[in-house]
């Protein structure tokens, strides 16, 4: 299981640059394209996929000053660095000067959230340095840099049981509260605090008079643990996230008990729980990029959780990549964009790289497809269709023929109930390999079930499986189907 020390390092994943600029250009690139459709950054935006038509309902700015944008997973900060960039050829566009952009961007555009201490430092010294670059004076402007390193805050207990300071009479009965923010450098931005939990923090300050020596250590904690609960508290025009990926097999015992209650749909991935916090991130008509594992696509257990999502947000582009896409990860990795409203009709563009398993094709592959949307694996989809398939899985490549069928169609249990096939309950006793039992009792060839009875055999053909076989084999088993399976059919264990 992953302790706290293990978390940051198991989850830290460098994202590809191409993924990191298809993600940022299709979110924040796309919000500036809304609001300034002759904008000259459309012909630097390679990964941008156009839009399905016109859209009234978007965020309007004015200018980039007013565009806010936050990696709430930032690692080392490569999102970041790319979203300065891009910010600063807005800038450039609206007639700023080049030593004054910026400092701007890290003034009112860019915003980071991050659990490990090494990994926020690398991201402040790389926005520090793309500063650098565009304004020689920069490292004598004092300019704070918004990479905000989400620390514990204990009340009472630390997590080895040791009492550290007494907890404030307004915070006693909130346990989950206190335990949140016990454990804010596992959960990290997944912590998402409550008007309530912020109103306790106010009560609990006012509790403790001004100049009161005695409970200095308790102000100073509780004013902390306000600094965290503001930081996680606000909202942004774009959220753009490589989120930690880590399946529930390695959560510790703590992560796996808060993720069943606070994120129960998305319990069995971070990945998945990062999903449904990045989409609260957003402000109303903002824009969001993700990647996450391709799972949460396709697999019941996510239904809950994107349904969630489709139900308020809408699709506006997806990268599939191959299952060998993602160099130095087994998982297959999707990256997509959404944005915080429904559009009727609107058609998203999706990518669907399955045809070219490897990670060194994935970037030229996105960049044909979108440069040619007749390629073959560039897919326009409605995300509303989804739903007319059960378990409303992903299926953006679905032709319309398919979703007609399934909208309209029967589904096969209407008609028939699907068993498992056969189970012995003791293959000990009734599956042997063909060698071990004499040919002559084994019915090969036998077409029907009568015949089976006629034919005094003992031993049939078992297609049980087994290990991989790329076209054909496994066929390397029998079972007693003696009597029509007398034997297998009286063996009944009460128990199962």
């Amino acid at each position: 299981k992953a302790v706290q020390k293990d978390i940051a390092p198991a989850t830290q994943l460098f994202t590809p640059n191409w993924i990191v600029r298809y993600m940022v250009e299709n979110s924040l690139g796309r919000l500036w394209m809304l609001n300034n459709p002759g904008s000259g950054l459309r012909e630097r935006m390679a990964y941008y996929i156009e839009p399905d038509g016109d859209h009234e309902d978007f965020i309007r700015v004015a200018g980039p000053e007013d565009i806010t944008f936050c990696d709430p997973a930032c690692g080392s900060g490569h999102i970041l660095v790319y979203a300065f960039s891009l910010l600063f050829e807005m800038y450039l566009e609206h007639g700023y000067r080049e030593r004054e952009i910026p400092e701007l961007i890290l003034t009112k555009n860019l915003s980071g959230l991050e659990i490990d201490d090494r990994a926020a430092q690398i991201a402040s010294l790389a926005l520090v340095m793309c500063a650098r670059e565009h304004d020689r004076r920069f490292f004598a402007r004092d300019v704070a840099i918004d990479v905000h390193v989400v620390k514990p805050v204990v009340f009472g207990k630390e997590k080895n049981g040791e009492e550290v300071r007494p907890v404030p009479r307004a915070l006693e009965k909130r346990k989950d509260l206190i335990e949140a923010l016990t454990y804010l450098d596992e959960i990290g931005s997944l912590f998402a605090p409550s008007a309530f939990d912020m109103a306790a923090l106010d009560e609990a300050l006012a509790e403790i008079p001004e100049g009161d020596m005695f409970a200095q250590d308790v102000r100073e904690h509780l004013e902390l643990a306000k600094g965290q609960c503001e930081a996680l508290s606000r909202t942004f025009d774009v959220v753009v996230a490589n989120p930690p990926y880590m399946g529930s097999s390695k959560f510790n015992p703590f992560m796996n008990k808060w993720m069943k209650k606070n994120y129960p749909d998305e319990k069995s991935d971070l990945c998945f729980a990062f999903i449904n916090r990045i989409c609260s991130m957003k402000k109303h008509g903002g824009e969001v990029g993700i990647a996450a594992t391709n799972s949460w696509m396709f697999l019941s257990s996510s239904e809950a959780s994107r349904l969630k999502v489709l139900g308020t947000n809408e699709i506006t582009s997806l990268v599939q990549l191959s299952v060998h896409g993602f160099k130095g990860i087994a998982a297959q990795v999707f990256a997509f964009t959404l944005i915080d409203k429904q559009v009727n009709g609107y058609r998203g563009g999706y990518v669907r790289l399955d045809d070219f398993d490897h990670h060194s094709l994935q970037e030229g592959k996105t960049l044909e497809a979108i440069e040619n949307p007749e390629c073959g694996w560039f897919y326009r989809a409605d995300a509303s269709t989804f739903h007319d398939i059960p378990g409303s899985p992903i299926a953006y490549w679905a032709s319309e023929a398919i979703i007609r069928a399934f909208k309209t169609m029967d589904s096969l249990g209407t008609w028939l109930t699907t068993r498992e096939g056969m189970a012995t309950a003791n293959n000990d006793q009734f599956v042997r390999s063909w060698w071990e039992s004499p040919l002559k009792a084994i019915g090969f060839g036998i077409p029907d079930q009568e015949t089976a009875m006629l034919s005094g055999k003992k031993w049939f053909p078992y297609q049980k499986g087994g290990e991989y076989r790329k076209w054909y084999g496994n066929n390397d088993l029998v079972v007693n189907w003696e009597n029509d399976g007398s034997d297998i059919r009286s063996n009944i264990d009460e128990k199962t």
